[in-house]
C-alpha cells in the first residue's frame, strides 16, 4: 500500500465530492421526478386502452355476441387500471408536496407531447 510522507488535510480530501453532491443530487430529483411522470402518463394510455376494450366489449355484450363473463373481465380491467392512475395521481401530488404552485409548475413542465 502506497503511504504519503505527509497527511492530507480531510477538507482537501473531501472538496471533489462536496462539489459534484449538489449537482447529483438535482440529477437524481429530476430523476425520480421523471420516473413518477412516466409511470402516471403510462397508467392514463392502459387506463384509456382499457376504457376502449371495455366499450367495444359492452356493445357486443348489449348485442348478445359475447357472454357475461368477457364483459365482467374487460370491466374489471377497467377499474383496476383507474385504481392505478389514482395510485400514481397520489404519488405525483405527494412528490411535489402541499403546494398547488410547485405541482401546476410540474404538471406545465411534464405535458405529453401534442399529436398533430
Amino acid at each position: 500500500m502506497l503511504r504519503l510522507p505527509f497527511s492530507p488535510p480531510p477538507l482537501l480530501v473531501a472538496m471533489p465530492v462536496f462539489r459534484a453532491l449538489p449537482s447529483l443530487m438535482l440529477r437524481v430529483w429530476k430523476w425520480r421526478e421523471n420516473e413518477i411522470w412516466s409511470a402516471h402518463y403510462t397508467a392514463k394510455y392502459e387506463r384509456d386502452q382499457a376504457l376502449v376494450v371495455w366499450r367495444t366489449v359492452y356493445d357486443q355484450f348489449v348485442n348478445e355476441q359475447v357472454s357475461t363473463v368477457a364483459e365482467n373481465q374487460a370491466r374489471e380491467r377497467y377499474f383496476a387500471a383507474r385504481k392505478t392512475v389514482e395510485k400514481t395521481a397520489k404519488a405525483v401530488q405527494s412528490f411535489y408536496g402541499n403546494s398547488p404552485d410547485k405541482l401546476q409548475r410540474g404538471m406545465m413542465a411534464h405535458r405529453p407531447p401534442v399529436k398533430p
